[in-house]
């Protein structure tokens, strides 16, 4: 798995931050990252 950094997400409603995270939290798990480690 390639190195991934963190991330900070800072916005007001409706800017798509839960759409953000669940698909950085999809592409971790297809990378292979443990569901626990995350």
């Amino acid at each position: 798995m390639s190195q991934i950094s963190n991330t900070m997400i800072r916005a007001s409603a409706g800017t798509g931050k839960t759409f953000q995270l669940t698909n950085r939290f999809i592409r971790l798990l297809l990378y292979g990252a443990a569901p626990e480690r995350i």
